[in-house]
């Protein structure tokens, strides 16, 4: 019995450790992308560092200032004309609504991030949107729509030279 309790404790410690360490260092990256802020020029780093900062909150699970990072992002990317800008910030507002239930505004950021990145020509970014927009459509109970997604997202894996990123990408 001590053997057992004394395992669970280790255990716990482990878990912890583990959750305290993530914890403080996804604060200190949020602070510090919070100080480059403050330093920015209104540029397309600008545009990019806002971007980190939504997806730092929005796996930090602070849904509301992710959601408000990423709508800065957008509007600056607007105003500079930064397609790529206002691609990452589609498919970020896309992500944070899919995580508040938002399924139709989610799929439409999405989508307005895919059209964005199919005129860049960033195939990368395509799969990516194609797998986040599949999965929004299976969560929504769209099983359809997204079996359609996932098979135009097969259409771009055609190159060879795509798929073997995807696969190494998929398994890192």
């Amino acid at each position: 019995m001590k053997k057992q309790l004394k395992h669970i404790v280790f255990a716990i410690t482990i878990v912890w450790n583990f959750f305290h360490d993530s914890c403080h260092a996804q604060t200190s990256q949020i602070d510090s992308l919070k100080i480059s802020l403050s330093q920015a020029k209104n540029d397309s780093l600008k545009c990019q560092t806002l971007g980190e900062l939504g997806a730092s909150y929005y796996y930090h699970v602070n849904l509301s200032e992710a959601l408000s990072s990423y709508e800065n992002a957008l509007s600056l990317s607007k105003t500079l004309h930064y397609k790529q800008g206002i691609a990452n910030s589609y498919s970020g507002i896309g992500m944070v609504q899919e995580a508040q239930g938002n399924y139709e505004e989610a799929i439409q950021n999405m989508y307005a991030s895919l059209k964005i990145m199919e005129e860049l020509g960033d195939q990368h970014h395509i799969v990516s949107t194609y797998v986040n927009m599949a999965l929004v459509l299976a969560d929504h109970g769209d099983f359809e729509q997204a079996l359609k997604t996932q098979i135009w997202q097969l259409k771009f894996l055609k190159n060879l030279e795509i798929v073997c990123i995807w696969v190494m990408l998929t398994i890192h």
